[in-house]
């Protein structure tokens, strides 16, 4: 079964609640958006009927009934919306994923992954068990994790990064800062070669390796500079001079 609804608003505030199953965001050149609401299993039909998509003024909500109770019931959420869209989606094992660029977005899940492509301007995550993936990062990222793993890609501005357990993998292509903390997972860090740093790194039991001199003086140049303080407790810290691993 497959609902579908569609609203003529240019720059839309999109809200999302999905117990479990899917929510996935698409992005176009019109200014709609076009809100599609299917079963995932066959035993959901009630769910797609029930689920509240309602419009006020420039905002968006869209609220799937809870399924507590009921053993694999999940419904697919799938929006089409302006670039200029923010976003704020809650789920409790429901994927999310995004293709094509986002203004903003603030993702809360506790088993859910989190796979978006490119957001510009505002990104906060937070996930429990839930790994995390970003192709794109925006300018202020801030992305707390306890058993994921989390791999953001393009990073610039400001990024907090905060683990318990997850290993973190981060690729930086501007100046800015670079928060990462963590209790036992493992923290890698990729850097242009052509970048300025200034580092700051402790592990108290793990491994710190790097690239860069950590000792010498920090950089003279007048060029943009990349301000990282990276802390774990036992997991190891890598920072390396290259570009984001395939």
């Amino acid at each position: 079964m497959e609902r579908i609804e569609t609203f003529e608003i240019a720059n839309p505030h999109i809200e999302i609640n999905n117990v479990s199953g899917k929510v996935e965001l698409k992005t176009h050149d019109a200014a709609s958006v076009i809100v599609t609401v299917e079963t995932i299993t066959a035993n959901s039909r009630d769910l797609v009927e029930a689920t509240e998509i309602a419009a006020r003024g420039n905002s968006i909500e869209i609220i799937v009934p809870n399924s507590f109770g009921f053993r694999n019931r999940k419904v697919l959420v799938s929006v089409t919306t302006p670039v200029s869209t923010t976003v704020n989606i809650s789920t409790v094992s429901a994927d999310i994923e995004s293709t094509g660029a986002i203004e903003e977005i603030v993702v809360k899940t506790v088993s859910g992954d989190i796979r978006l492509d490119t957001i510009l301007n505002v990104m906060e995550l937070k996930t429990t068990s839930g790994d995390v993936a970003v192709t794109h990062s925006p300018a202020s990222s801030t992305v707390t994790c306890v058993s994921g793993d989390v791999r953001l890609n393009g990073c610039s501005g400001q990024t907090y990064i905060k683990t318990v357990s997850g290993d973190c993998l981060t690729h930086l292509i501007s100046g800015g800062e670079l928060n990462i903390k963590s209790v036992s997972g493992d923290v890698t860090v990729l850097v242009d070669p052509e970048m300025e740093i200034d580092v700051t790194a402790q592990s108290v039991s793990g491994k710190l390796t790097s690239d860069i001199d950590l000792n010498a003086a920090g950089p003279a140049s007048q060029k943009a500079v990349l301000n990282m303080q990276l802390k774990t407790v036992s997991g190891d810290v890598r920072i390396r001079r290259s570009a984001m691993a395939e």
